[in-house]
């Protein structure tokens, strides 16, 4: 493997490792089910209501709410959200009330939350279980918080929006220019969903393509509730620019794995895309450039370095240094934010 390989691989490494600790930060996972409820006594009402509170994991803090309502037959039901991950009417499968000791279980989460009721019936403090144990305090509240994301787009949109699919062919011009790397299944055809928005006015118009940061994303680069290529995507378009945003392979519509897919794979994933955007008449194939996120800021140059078919590149919070310091880096700021001492740091 030459230097250049060895960046690219150290850089892959660095988002996979950087996901792994964001997943074991952000701890709570969506599972179907079915709600369940328990005891076969009348349920004390002081229980009957919306509960909600916040974990605090590390720098990251998950609001979280509980919903109880008493059954027929005696006893409760419930469902969890998960309020910041936009995860809601996650089922229940114990709710019990012994004295002022509360508990609530959802098994196939491994998750559980005890707590004491207070006199007053307007609060439960207790611990929050999912791997680690976390203190949280849960309130009665009136009405249930509602997530705003005031930059989201409302439709109906000043501009033309379309579903669209393309493939990459292994043995075609776009794996000629990266050296094809890793399993079987990465360097098979692959189909690419995505979402081509197409700005007022005549054509042909300039036009830009998303690359999400590591690990699985989908055309939005949907996280915690946030949909960043959407509100980047409709920005653009409103000023004249069509933006071409995919699902990662493996993801939501397109097909592949990202399984052991390296940033070699994600180039000809965004090249694909651009030899795709020279086929629509709407696009002038002069003006295609790369907006890439995190990793992503990793993939457009590499893609630049071997085409001439980008125009431009635009890089967000793109890697500056090597993926080894980046990792230290990360682990320091994630250690000294979950309450580690300076002596450990150093």
């Amino acid at each position: 493997m030459d230097h250049a390989n060895g960046r690219v691989g150290r850089a892959r490494a660095m988002g996979r490792v950087s996901l792994q600790i964001l997943a074991s930060a952000v701890m709570l996972l969506v599972a179907p089910g079915t709600i369940c409820s328990q005891g076969d006594t009348p349920a004390d009402t002081r229980l009957v209501g919306r509960w909600e509170g916040a974990l605090q994991v590390g720098a990251i803090q998950l609001r979280v709410a509980i919903d109880v309502a008493a059954v027929p037959s005696g006893g409760y039901s419930a469902t969890f959200d998960s309020i910041d991950q936009a995860a809601t009417g996650l089922p229940v499968d114990a709710v019990s009330l012994e004295g002022s000791t509360v508990k609530f279980t959802m098994a196939r989460l491994h998750m559980s939350f005890e707590g004491e009721l207070a006199q007053d019936g307007l609060e439960i403090a207790g611990i929050f279980t999912q791997g680690a144990e976390l203190p949280l305090t849960l309130k009665k509240v009136e009405q249930a918080t509602r997530l705003r994301r005031p930059q989201e787009p409302v439709k109906p949109y000043p501009y033309r929006e379309a579903e669209v699919a393309y493939s990459h062919d292994p043995e075609g011009d776009i794996e000629s220019s990266f050296e094809p790397e890793g399993t079987p299944e990465n360097k098979s055809r692959i189909t690419l969903a995505g979402t081509l928005t197409l700005p007022e006015g005549e054509p042909p118009f300039p036009a830009a393509i998303l690359i999400s940061g590591s690990g699985p994303q989908d055309r939005d680069e949907a996280l915690l509730g946030h949909r960043p290529f959407l509100v980047l995507a409709d920005h653009l378009t409103r000023r004249g620019i069509a933006v071409l945003r995919y699902d990662d392979r493996g993801v939501a519509s397109s097909t592949g794995s990202m399984k052991n897919a390296d940033t070699h794979d994600f180039a000809r994933d965004a090249h694909a895309g651009l030899l795709y955007l020279k086929t629509r008449t709407e696009i002038d194939a002069d003006k295609i450039g790369l907006i890439g996120h995190s990793e992503g800021g990793l993939i457009a140059p590499l893609v630049a370095a071997k085409t001439k078919d980008v125009a431009y590149i635009v890089l967000l919070a793109g890697p500056g240094v090597s993926g080894e310091e980046i990792l230290m880096l990360q682990g320091r700021l994630l250690a000294r934010a979950g309450g580690a001492s300076q002596g450990r740091l150093d």
